[in-house]
C-alpha cells in the first residue's frame, strides 16, 4: 500500500465500507489508525519479546512532524530497555496528580482560618442570639482573625494559636483569652467534621492558659444596704423615666434584656401580668422564634402603681423605656448600671444583681425552688420537664412576686 504523507490526504481518509478500521502506514513503522469517529498515530514494537502498541497522538491535533519526533523518542527508549507504553502512562499519571495537588494545595490556600470561621459563624447563626452571635462575632474580628486569619486552616499551629491567647492574657485579659480558646476549638472542631482537615492540631488550650478569676456580679446582700438603695432611687436626677425604671426593676427581678425591650402591649394591668415574648428572652435563636415559648411575670399591686405612672410619659409609645434620644428604640443596656453608679452604688450593685436578692430571700423564706427558678427563667435543661413545667406553679408564683414586693416595701420603710 502506497504511504499517504500528504495532510490533506490525510484528513479526508475515511474507513473503507465494511470494515471496522483503517491503518495508514506513514513510513518506519510509524501509522495512521482511522476509525469512524478518530484518527491517532501508533507504533507497534517488540521488547523482552512481546509485541506492544503505543499511541503517539491524536490527528490532527497532532502534526505528522510531531508524531514522527515522538517516534524517535519511543524508539530510544526500547533501545535503551525501557516500555515506551509504560514510560507513556508513567508520565501522565505523574502528571494527573501533580494537577491534583496543585488543586489540592489551591483549596486548602483558599480554606483559610478566616474563610471557615464565617462558615462556621453561618451554622450556628441560626441557633445562637443575636447578641450571642455579635459577641462571638466581635472576638474572632477583634482577636482571633488579626493574628491567625489569613493562614490556611491546615497549617494553623498550635504555637500559632498559644501565642495570641498568651498575649491577651500577658494584658490582663483572662476571659477573653479564654473564650477565644473556645472559639478556635469549636471552629476546628467544625472543620474537622465538614471534613477539612484530618486531625485538630491546637490541643487542649486549657491547660496553657491561666484560669480566669470569676467574678461574681455586683449585688448588695444585707436588708440594711438594700433598704438604704431603695430610699436613694427616688432621689435620682436624671431622665424621669430612668427613674421609674430604677424603682420597677426590684419588683419585677427579669433579665435586662427583657427589661429594656419592654413593650406596652406585652403588660395587661388589668390581670396583673406581663407577657414576655419569646423574641425578648434570653433564648436560642430557634426558641425565640417559636411564640409559645413566653415568659410570665405576675405584677403585683406595687409594681402595677408603678406601672400607671410610667403609662403617663411612656404610655403613648412602643417601649416601656425608649431612649433619651428617640422613643422609638429602647433605652441603653448601661442605663440602669450608669444610673445606680452616679447614685454611688458603683461596684455595689447592678441591675442584674436584683435577680440574686430576689433567688436568695426568696429561697430564704422558704418558696419552692423550683417555682424560684421558673420565675427568674432560667431554662430548663430537660426540654420534656421544662414542657410540663411551663405553667406549672403559677398560683405559688402570684402569691411568691407580692411577698417580695412586701418584702422590699418592709426594707424601704424600715
Amino acid at each position: 500500500m502506497a504511504y499517504i504523507t500528504n495532510d490533506m490526504q490525510l484528513k479526508t481518509l475515511k474507513v473503507p465500507n465494511g470494515q471496522r478500521q483503517l491503518r495508514n502506514p506513514v513510513g518506519n513503522g510509524l501509522y495512521l489508525l482511522v476509525r469512524a469517529n478518530s484518527k491517532s498515530w501508533r507504533w507497534d514494537f517488540r521488547l523482552a519479546g512481546k509485541r506492544d502498541t503505543v499511541s503517539l497522538g491524536t490527528y490532527p491535533e497532532t502534526s505528522l512532524k510531531v508524531a514522527k519526533q515522538r517516534l524517535a523518542e519511543a524508539k530510544a527508549l526500547q533501545q535503551r530497555g525501557t516500555n515506551p507504553r509504560e514510560h507513556q502512562q508513567k508520565i501522565k499519571a505523574e502528571s494527573i496528580a501533580k494537577n491534583q495537588a496543585a488543586k489540592v494545595q489551591k483549596i486548602e490556600e483558599a480554606n483559610t482560618f478566616n474563610s471557615v470561621s464565617l462558615l462556621w459563624l453561618a451554622k450556628n447563626e441560626k441557633e445562637w442570639s443575636e447578641s450571642h452571635y455579635n459577641k462571638q462575632a466581635s472576638r474572632l474580628n477583634r482577636h482571633i482573625i488579626p493574628a491567625i486569619g489569613s493562614t490556611p486552616l491546615k497549617k494553623v499551629t498550635r504555637k500559632q494559636v498559644t501565642s495570641f491567647l498568651l498575649e491577651l492574657t500577658n494584658t490582663g485579659k483572662l476571659e477573653t483569652a479564654k473564650r477565644c480558646g473556645q472559639i478556635v476549638t469549636s471552629i476546628f472542631d467544625y472543620a474537622f467534621n465538614a471534613g477539612l482537615v484530618d486531625s485538630i492540631p491546637i490541643g487542649n488550650l486549657s491547660k496553657v492558659l491561666p484560669a480566669p478569676v470569676a467574678k461574681k456580679m455586683a449585688a448588695l446582700s444585707g436588708p440594711k444596704e438594700i433598704g438604704g438603695l431603695l430610699r436613694a432611687l427616688p432621689d435620682y436626677q436624671g431622665e424621669y423615666s430612668t427613674r421609674l425604671a430604677l424603682q420597677l426593676l426590684p419588683y419585677l427581678a427579669v433579665r435586662g434584656g427583657e427589661y429594656r425591650h419592654a413593650e406596652w402591649q406585652e403588660i395587661n394591668l388589668d390581670d396583673a401580668l406581663w407577657t414576655i415574648p419569646a423574641k425578648h428572652r434570653k433564648l436560642k435563636k430557634r426558641l425565640q422564634q417559636d411564640p409559645s415559648n413566653t415568659h410570665l411575670v405576675p405584677l403585683s399591686w406595687q409594681a402595677i402603681a408603678l406601672l400607671r405612672e410610667l403609662y403617663e410619659y411612656t404610655g403613648h409609645g412602643t417601649f416601656l423605656f425608649p431612649s433619651s434620644r428617640t422613643f422609638s428604640r429602647p433605652m441603653s443596656e448601661n442605663t440602669i448600671n450608669g444610673a445606680l453608679a452616679r447614685l454611688g452604688f458603683k461596684g455595689q450593685m447592678v441591675g442584674h444583681g436584683w435577680r440574686t436578692v430576689f433567688s436568695t430571700t426568696l429561697n430564704t423564706l422558704g418558696f419552692n425552688p423550683d417555682a424560684i427558678e421558673l420565675q427568674l427563667s432560667h431554662t430548663e435543661k430537660n426540654q420534656v420537664r421544662a414542657a410540663y413545667n411551663r405553667s406549672d406553679y403559677m398560683e405559688e408564683r402570684v402569691k411568691m412576686m407580692q411577698v417580695w414586693a412586701d418584702y422590699l416595701d418592709s426594707l424601704l420603710s424600715n
